[in-house]
């Protein structure tokens, strides 16, 4: 399972990343359009290698862990996506509604920083979670030595 998480993981970042870029291309003509999906699948994208490199340091095998795992992954992704793509709303706010920045970011702020909260949050049990599975193992395997 642990090889499944890391797959994932690294997957969903190399396509987002990917999509991204292909994003911010055809939409560099009008960025203020494309600029939600530009930022919300890089926000995707880095928050999937941090989840990667977070698996990576897991020594536990244990399905329920790793699905513990998973599941915090899934919930700073959905969470952290929906707070980057909030964030690139605000240059076509500022376009559609001629707002200064300061007015379009009044439009937006709740959910950034709901959303920006939860994925953090979940990220950081995610990291309690693994300190404490390999603190655990640690403490197993010199008790059995």
């Amino acid at each position: 399972m642990r090889s499944i998480n890391i797959s994932l993981m690294f997957g969903v970042a190399a396509l987002s990343a990917l999509l991204g870029t292909g994003s911010f291309i055809v939409g560099f003509g009008n960025f203020s359009a494309s600029a939600a999906a530009s930022i919300s699948l890089t926000g995707l994208s880095l928050l999937s290698v941090a989840h990667a490199m977070l698996a990576l340091k897991s020594q536990t095998k244990k399905a329920s862990s790793q699905f513990i795992a998973l599941l915090l992954y899934a919930i700073s992704a959905i969470s952290g996506t929906l707070a980057c793509s909030s964030a690139g709303l605000i240059p076509y706010t500022m376009e559609s509604m001629q707002l200064s920045f300061v007015q379009s970011l009044d439009y937006v702020w709740r959910p950034i920083l709901i959303c920006g909260a939860i994925s953090i949050s979940a990220y950081i049990a995610a990291h309690i979670h693994v300190k404490q599975k390999n603190k655990a193992l640690a403490q197993i395997s010199s008790a059995s030595a």
